[in-house]
């Protein structure tokens, strides 16, 4: 990677920042008027799981071609490509009140969200490898401000009777305009490999799976897994539950995904200190034991105010665990034998798609699992998969601080990967 001017550097920190916070807006929009979504559609518990399938299901059909998209253009190409299509289903999925075109819209949406999510994960970690200082966690931090952002007004839009179709109509048009700061991201050759030449062959499924028979690489997506399935399901289904089965109001109801979101905004605002102070591994550690406390708290606790406190508890815990999973999957570690092992493209290219991906279908699954024990029970779901992240925090933590490390970045090694798609 070209060394970055500092005036160049401090503009596409400010710009990546947006690109987390339109984000999240977008997201924190959507997962707040789920309930209305479902009603609007007729769906009980298990129609939505499918729903949330199909959600799901974009994100892993979508996140392998941005990852090669931005294997090819650069990551700042792939968020200009894919910002005005996310802006435009948003809004279009609140127009819809039948279970195909819902899943058919919720499909889309989590195509164009989920590639959006590998290329902007992947400028950040590029922006942090040329700033040489944590900054992932501060990224994150501006997703969870959006997501609070989008859920405040989506809690004051429920409270105020106003219809999902209206809500989200009106706050795609701002997503859109606020990818006028994506002009202040780095360059393509920041992070853009070398194109594949005519003569060579396209690397097959098994080829950029390989990486995953890596043990420490396998951890980390299985962490990602995990903290994603652990964060999702509240966005999905803190509102039907809190509103089904806690007895609460509809704004209050709506103040679950708020609630959380405000954790994490604030847990990851203090995340890069905490990960300078105590260390990847002891803050990952402690992120998968408070979160599954935190779930056990809303699966067994029949009090929607005592689920809004749990998940304040969780969103404080899981603020900084993708951040420490996506810089450990963006810092290249050698193999046993002492050659070379995934290089830092390849790493964080499969750990953001299969945890992403994963972490959409969770709720889904989830959802399924709720028809047959209750949705209740089935919180304990999360609450099993967040005490995973406690056994895997020793092997998928990076082994030093590795934000503070040249090489970090999933462009410092660009030139000596293949693409990855």
């Amino acid at each position: 990677m070209r060394d970055v001017p500092r005036p160049e550097l401090r503009a596409a920190h400010r710009a990546v920042v947006v690109a987390f916070l339109l984000h999240g807006l977008a997201a924190g929009t959507l997962f707040v008027r789920i309930p209305d979504l479902r009603d609007a559609a007729g769906l009980g518990d298990g129609g939505l799981g499918l729903v949330l399938a199909a959600l799901g299901a974009g994100a892993i059909v979508a996140m392998p071609v941005a990852g090669g998209l931005t294997a090819r253009h650069g990551s700042a190409w792939t968020m200009r490509l894919l910002l005005p299509p996310l802006a435009v289903a948003l809004a279009v999925v609140g127009q819809l009140d039948s279970p195909v075109a819902l899943a058919a819209g919720t499909f889309a949406f989590g195509c164009v969200i989920g590639g959006h999510d590998v290329a902007m994960n992947a400028h950040g970690v590029t922006v942090e490898g040329a700033a040489r200082r944590p900054i992932l966690s501060g990224l994150h931090a501006a997703f969870s401000a959006g997501a609070l952002l989008g859920s405040g007004l989506g809690a004051l839009a429920t409270s105020a009777d106003v219809g999902a179709n209206v809500h989200l109509a009106a706050l795609a048009p701002f997503v859109l305009l606020g990818g006028l700061a994506y002009r202040r991201l780095l360059p393509p050759e920041t992070d853009r490999q070398p194109a594949r030449q005519a003569h060579e062959p396209r690397p097959s499924l098994a080829a950029r799976l390989a990486p995953l028979r890596t043990p420490w690489l396998l951890a980390c997506a299985v962490a990602a897994l995990g903290s994603f399935v652990a964060e999702n399901s509240v966005t999905d289904w803190s509102g039907v539950l809190l509103r089904d089965h806690r007895d609460a109001s509809p704004g209050v109801a709506a103040l679950g995904v708020f609630a959380f979101s405000a954790a994490m905004t604030v847990g990851r605002l203090t995340g890069d200190r905490t990960v300078a102070r105590y260390g990847d591994r002891a803050t990952l550690t402690a992120s998968g034991a408070v979160a599954a406390v935190g779930w056990l708290v809303v699966a067994l606790v029949d009090d929607p105010w005592a689920a809004i406190a749990a998940w304040v508890l969780t969103g404080l815990a899981l603020a900084n665990a993708v951040p420490i999973v996506f810089r450990a999957a963006g810092t290249p570690r050698p193999a046993r034998d002492g050659r070379p092992g995934p290089t830092a493209t390849q790493g964080l290219s499969l750990v953001v798609g299969l945890g992403y991906a994963g972490g959409l279908l969770g709720p889904a699954v989830l959802g399924g699992l709720a028809e047959v024990v209750g949705l209740p029970t089935a919180m304990l779901l999360p609450a099993a998969l967040a005490a995973l992240v406690v056994l895997l925090a020793p092997v998928a933590a990076a082994p030093t601080d590795a934000a503070a490390e040249p090489a970090t970045g999933a462009a410092a090694d660009a030139a000596a990967a293949g693409p990855t798609v």
